[in-house]
């Protein structure tokens, strides 16, 4: 039987299996989207959501800090869907104003820096033990004076 911990974190997995599934799909959608600046932007969000995915799987004790994270990728989905639907269309693209692809714009440039910083922040633990090991190794290397005969 899990504790309430362990079940949380099993969950946590499976729902980043899932999530990850997602930034598939918003990148699939975000390649058809017309605007290069756009376009580039969610590819960029994307690649960032992958690194951050990467880091759950190398650093599992990171998974108790991923549920903003999945939040921000569960809500961008249906976001990028519903844009990419419209301005592909010819038609449909009528209906947007310049104001709707500049909130677009917009929003997609802040989950993509709001990726980032997740990224950057989630590096804590293995930079933490870089700097123990260095440490470490350092202060041995200098009591030995480097013979390690």
């Amino acid at each position: 039987t899990l504790t309430g911990a362990e079940k949380i974190i099993a969950d946590l997995k499976k729902q980043i299996v899932d999530d990850w599934a997602k930034v598939r799909a918003i990148r699939k959608h975000a390649e058809i989207i017309p605007d290069q600046e756009i376009r580039t932007m969610l590819l960029r969000t994307c690649d960032l959501a992958d690194k951050v995915f990467q880091n759950f799987v190398d650093d599992p004790r990171d998974i108790k800090d991923a549920h903003k994270f999945l939040m921000y990728v569960n809500k961008s989905l249906p976001m990028v869907v519903n844009y990419a639907r419209l301005v592909s269309d010819e038609h449909k693209v009528k209906a947007l104003q310049e104001r709707d692809h500049e909130n677009f714009r917009s929003v997609s440039g802040a989950l993509g820096d709001s990726f980032e910083t997740a990224l950057i922040a989630l590096q804590e633990n293995d930079v933490a033990e870089l700097r123990a090991a260095t440490g470490t190794l350092g202060a041995l290397i200098n009591i030995d004076k480097g013979d390690i005969r």
